[in-house]
């Protein structure tokens, strides 16, 4: 997890500053649409949780070789 500096209009049409956080999940191709469901899962208990308007998403098609 990275931390970084969020902003959005809020439903009011106000701008909003808050400290975020950047979470980067990397999961195997050919399991994307299970991962899919499970990553929206976890945004929709995150912004119930914390009530939150929204949580961004992006999703990279890109294939990333990982080594450790």
């Amino acid at each position: 997890m990275v931390e970084g500096d969020g902003q959005f209009r809020g439903a009011e049409g106000v701008i909003i500053e808050e400290d975020s956080f950047v979470l980067i999940l990397l999961h195997p191709v050919e399991t994307f649409w299970e991962s899919s469901g499970k990553i929206e899962r976890i945004r929709q208990r995150y912004m119930a949780q914390f009530q939150q308007e929204s949580v961004l998403r992006v999703d990279d098609p890109l294939s990333v070789w990982v080594s450790f």
